[in-house]
């Protein structure tokens, strides 16, 4: 009798539990989709601290298609530098600052100066569109961006947000993506970024790999297929060299230089 009556208490107080939890509310916030550039982004952000389409700390090339992963809630937070903005009528038309006015409702003076004081962006994840290289292996990326829009700690909207960088970067910031086809091949296990001070000008990365001059073909052909992920990115043989140097062997590609360790 005891162990019925049991039962009976423990189902009372799931039903009430599984009551309460039906009844709550989920809240939502409303969502927009806009489209900007990254010089337009600047009324908001230092050039320094400028959204990019794309991080590289999360980018990985898998299975042919460029992916963001291994990040927990977000992938960054963005705090604006500049609160108060001069968004003139012509611009409070584009799709990206009338979202932004109507999500955030920011005080207005009469000289079109809104105050966007505490405003944050959360990147939630990203999509990569299109990315592509010119002669000169400057970098040009668009991609869709699903950002949370905080008020302080408050959440009061979201935006998709499709973001080129209008203004091309240059190679230093390419080189990530190359390398990210390099880390894609079987012969790379990982690439870093050469941090130490006393060698920073020998090499610019440590490349974990078995690569050498009698299976570079191999590999080259690997990474000729992936450039195609790359709009205008194409690879030719003379743009890499083995260099032996102290029983130490550096790859080089494009004045950048790999040390490679196994």
């Amino acid at each position: 009798m005891k162990k019925i009556l049991s039962l009976l208490t423990a189902l009372s107080m799931s039903s009430t539990s599984i009551s309460v939890i039906s009844c709550e509310q989920i809240e939502s916030f409303p969502s927009k989709h806009a489209n900007v550039n990254t010089t337009t982004l600047e009324k908001f952000f230092l050039p320094e601290n400028n959204l990019k389409p794309y991080n590289t700390k999360y980018m990985e090339l898998i299975n042919n298609s460029w992916e963001h992963i291994g990040f927990n809630n977000n992938i960054s937070t963005h705090k604006i530098d500049h609160s108060i903005v001069d968004i003139s009528e012509k611009e409070l038309l584009t799709d990206f600052f009338n979202s932004l006015v109507n999500l955030y409702t920011p005080s207005k003076d009469k000289n079109n100066l809104y105050d966007f004081t505490g405003l944050t962006f959360y990147i939630e994840n990203i999509f990569l569109n299109l990315i592509s290289v010119d002669v000169n292996l400057e970098l040009t990326v668009n991609s869709d961006i699903a950002i949370t829009i905080k008020k302080g700690w408050k959440t009061v909207g979201k935006i998709l947000l499709t973001l080129e960088n209008d203004i091309p970067y240059n190679i230093n910031e390419t080189i990530y993506f190359i390398n990210k086809i390099f880390y894609s091949t079987k012969f790379v296990k990982s690439i870093t970024k050469n941090e130490d001070k006393k060698t920073i000008d020998v090499f610019d990365f440590i490349i974990n790999s078995n690569l050498n001059e009698k299976n570079f073909d191999e590999f080259f052909e690997d990474i000729t297929i992936k450039s195609k992920l790359i709009s205008n990115l194409s690879f030719a043989k003379k743009q890499f060299s083995f260099v032996n140097d102290k029983d130490i062997l550096y790859l080089t590609f494009n004045n950048f230089k790999y040390k490679i360790i196994s």
